[in-house]
């Protein structure tokens, strides 16, 4: 599954020295247009044989305990050094029984997509220092990215192994129609929610989930595997678990707490032959460097105002993405019983076309684009495809905008009103295979949004930046931002 954009990585370019990854190179203007030339669909193929090697399913069992609550955390080493192999990019997710606490009724998980994804409050993964820390992480998932996947991807896939259930009485369900509580596993088909049952699986017993992480890092299908085998200390995966009100939904009767038991983290691990990895070794002990282009997050957030101005602190040599949203409630008391969609304005709707909101960034000081403000939904819609078109990897945005059954309704452009309703701005300059750290130099992004008639709630921002992890002899790991 593909979250985001991340910068395509050559293999040929893997061991190289650390200046190389900014070094610059000449421009070649010749070109030739020879006649005469055999096009390539008519020469033999060239075929080429990866490194013959093992593969296996790995399951890592958390290290802090087998059981979590709400605000509480789950820790992951995982294997490093001799025998650990190679991670495969994109295979890893997370596996754990859910289990919420409530006393009638039924609830479901948070975010425009509810999904499973929503309990989680931040994701860190470290060695000796950060390398990657998603705040904001289940809200992220839920209402930027996952609006934004094929509808086959969310209701065939997400819906069965993230729970993705809740608010949203519309979803496309994958179970047999009449599937209630009353069969371990499944959920009641009719309101797409969990059903209350205190002795029935469901709510009264344990259900088993697995969800994909959202990291740059462990899910860059487009470009290397991690080499654990190389690493000297381990890779630490820590989920810090979000509060009951940011992590779930209920109509009438609020949920108290949830427990996940069990947790582990399943990945993909392949074992190259010996020659390949002191291969490898051999040229780290000559400076050479294993480098991993990766695109991650950097969060924030504010008071929704009626007239927001915000500095985000970036510091990147590569920007690529800038998306936006304001709930009305998350972090309230009792809130549980509050609908926790995205939106870019309060009292969305399709009458409304909002022409005196402004909207506005700044890139050092630099406007984003040339209008002055992006105040109409058009506008907004459109630039926001830009965004994730340039923000996300392997995203049809002809096919995936969220005007479709995992909204509202298929045919009413109220779902993304009411619903999905995120700001966005590209600043991806190219989309060239080979090349990494495509996006915009940027220290300080300034937001401006004025609401016309006022806002509450919490104004999130997102920020989609690359960079690069390297790896040395000593098997330690440092970034280039």
């Amino acid at each position: 599954m593909k979250f985001f954009l991340f910068s395509p990585f050559n293999i040929k370019t893997t061991m190289s020295s650390a200046i190389n990854a900014l070094k610059s190179y000449p421009v070649e203007m010749e070109q030739t247009d020879a006649s005469n030339v055999v096009p390539r669909s008519m020469m033999p193929s060239r075929v080429g044989r990866p490194v013959q090697a093992n593969k296996s399913i790995k399951n890592v069992s958390a290290i802090s305990g087998s059981t979590a609550t709400s605000g509480q955390l789950s820790l992951i080493q995982l294997p490093y050094g001799a025998s650990a192999g190679f991670m495969k990019p994109g295979s890893a997710y997370l596996r754990f029984r859910y289990q919420g606490t409530q006393t009638a009724d039924s609830h479901g998980f948070a975010g425009s997509i509810p999904t499973a994804q929503s309990l989680i409050q931040r994701l860190t993964i470290s060695q000796a220092g950060n390398i990657e820390m998603i705040n904001e992480y289940g809200k992220l998932v839920s209402n930027v990215i996952y609006p934004f996947m094929t509808t086959s991807d969310y209701t065939n896939n997400l819906a069965i192994t993230e729970g993705s259930i809740g608010q949203n009485a519309s979803i496309s369900f994958p179970y047999a129609t009449g599937a209630t509580a009353s069969v371990s596993g499944q959920f009641n088909a009719q309101d797409a929610r969990f059903t209350f049952a205190q002795s029935a699986p469901g709510i009264g017993s344990a259900i088993e989930m697995s969800i994909s992480l959202a990291s740059g890092l462990l899910n860059n299908t487009e470009l290397s595997f991690i080499p654990l085998e190389l690493m000297s200390s381990p890779l630490t995966i820590q989920v810090d678990y979000a509060n009951v009100n940011n992590a779930l939904y209920a109509l009438t009767t609020a949920p108290t707490e949830f427990t996940v038991s069990n947790v582990s983290l399943v990945y993909e691990s392949v074992n190259p032959p010996m020659e390949y990895v002191n291969t490898l070794r051999a040229g780290l002990a000559q400076g050479k460097i294993f480098s991993i282009p990766y695109t991650t997050v950097i969060s924030a957030q504010t008071a929704n105002a009626s007239t927001v101005s915000y500095n985000m602190s970036l510091n990147s040599s590569s920007v690529e993405a800038f998306y936006y949203f304001a709930t009305q409630s998350f972090n309230q008391a009792n809130s549980t019983l509050k609908s926790k969609y995205a939106s870019c304005a309060t009292g969305a709707s399709v009458a409304n076309d909002f022409t005196t909101m402004n909207r506005r960034l700044y890139a050092d000081g630099n406007l984003v684009t040339s209008m002055p403000s992006i105040n109409s939904d058009t506008l907004l819609f459109r630039e926001l495809m830009r965004a994730v078109e340039g923000g996300f990897a392997g995203t049809d945005v002809a096919t995936t905008i969220p005007f479709s059954n995992v909204g509202l309704d298929a045919r009413n452009p109220q779902s993304f009103k009411s619903q999905y309703y995120v700001g966005g701005f590209n600043l991806r300059n190219f989309n060239e295979d080979g090349l990494c750290m495509q996006g915009t130099p940027v220290s300080v992004l300034n937001l401006q949004k004025d609401d016309y008639s006022g806002a509450d709630g919490i104004l999130y921002m997102y920020a989609f930046v690359s960079q690069i992890l390297l790896l040395d002899a000593s098997g330690s790991l440092s970034i280039v931002r």
